[in-house]
Parts: C-alpha cells; sequence; structure tokens
C-alpha cells in the first residue's frame, strides 16, 4: 500500500507526507448476522515492509449473498460487488451508510462495472477473470474524488485506486498541485489460494 497524504496551511506550510506497508486480510471466522446471514471475520495485519513482523491492525467483516457482496469498514458499510456482474450495470454501493459527518464525501457515488470477466496483469500475477467497479469518479477546478477497485475471481480485491483532493490554484494539474487530502494505492503483492 502506497499512500501520499497532503496538507497546506497557509502562508506557506506546504506538507507532502508519504507512507508505504504491507496490509495483509485473513478470513479469521465466521459468525452470523442480527439477519441470520452468514458473515466472515476479516482480520487485518500491518507492516512496514515485507522483512518485518505483522502485527494486528483491525477487524472488519463481510458478507456474501445471491444479489452482493458487502464489507464492513470500522462501522461503515459498503455494498462492493452486485451480482450477476454485468459491465455498465450500476448501484448506490454506500446506501447503508448515514448522511451524516463524517461520511458527506461518499453521498451519491454511484458504483458501476466497467469492466467484467477480464484477463488482468498486475505485479508479475495473471488473473483470467477480473471485475473493475468504478465507485466514483468526480472532478471539478478545485476538488478530486475518485474511487476504483478490481476484483480477480477466487481471490478477492487485487488492486485499488483511491483519491480524495482538493487546489486551490486552478491552473495546477492534481498530480502536482493538490493542497489537501490523500492518494492511496493498493496492489496485491501475494496470495493463498
Amino acid at each position: 500500500m502506497d499512500s501520499i497524504l497532503y496538507r497546506y496551511a497557509p502562508p506557506d506550510e506546504y506538507r507532502r507526507d508519504t507512507v508505504h506497508y504491507q496490509l495483509m486480510e485473513i478470513i479469521s471466522d465466521t459468525f452470523y448476522d442480527n439477519l441470520n446471514e452468514l458473515n466472515y471475520q476479516l482480520d487485518l495485519y500491518r507492516r512496514p515492509n515485507s522483512a518485518a513482523s505483522w502485527s494486528f491492525f483491525k477487524r472488519w467483516s463481510m458478507k456474501i449473498n445471491t444479489t452482493n457482496a458487502q464489507k464492513k469498514e470500522d462501522d461503515a458499510n459498503f455494498m462492493k460487488l452486485i451480482f450477476p456482474p454485468a459491465e455498465g450495470d450500476s448501484w448506490n454501493g454506500n446506501q447503508f451508510l448515514p448522511t451524516s459527518s463524517p461520511y458527506e464525501m461518499y453521498r451519491d457515488w454511484e458504483y458501476h462495472y466497467t469492466s467484467v470477466h477480464q484477463p488482468y496483469s498486475i505485479n508479475g500475477f495473471n488473473f483470467d477473470s477480473t471485475l473493475t467497479v468504478d465507485e466514483v469518479d468526480r472532478e471539478t477546478l478545485i476538488d478530486k474524488t475518485l474511487r476504483k477497485e478490481v476484483y480477480a475471481k477466487n481471490v478477492g480485491m487485487i488492486y485499488q485506486e483511491w483519491e480524495h483532493l482538493e487546489k486551490q490554484n486552478v491552473t495546477k494539474d492534481w498530480q502536482t498541485g493538490p493542497e489537501n487530502g490523500f492518494r492511496i494505492r493498493m496492489r496485491i503483492v501475494e496470495h493463498h489460494p
């Protein structure tokens, strides 16, 4: 995982902090929720690099039924996929989120499939069948929000791109001009069948 945080404090303090680390998700248990639906407990571990030991980071959960796949990250429940997948299909993946603070940035996202059952190569891995979900892609002269995820069949998420950026100088581009916000890139480095 690569993460860049942009912070600007007038008149001239500009910070760009970059962090690299590895994140591992393990299905550690199962449980039934209040709707009597089977959920998978996901334990997340993190380490600064491949030479370091894994440390427990946090616990999430997910569930899959005949119509969708949901993932609960902290207290936020997202509908990540709908079934059966078809290119161009769209849905409100954030429908379970509150509309109050701090969830305003997730309002009105319209998830949609931009690629279905397509091969995808990343970090030396070649996957025969993947789904690409564009969750949001909005841009004005002063802000930009983008989130995209790629899932491989029988593996799970193999790539994520997430940006939420702001700038005041409209003549600058999004690579060099962000004053506030973040960029996150996650890429698969290993998986176990």
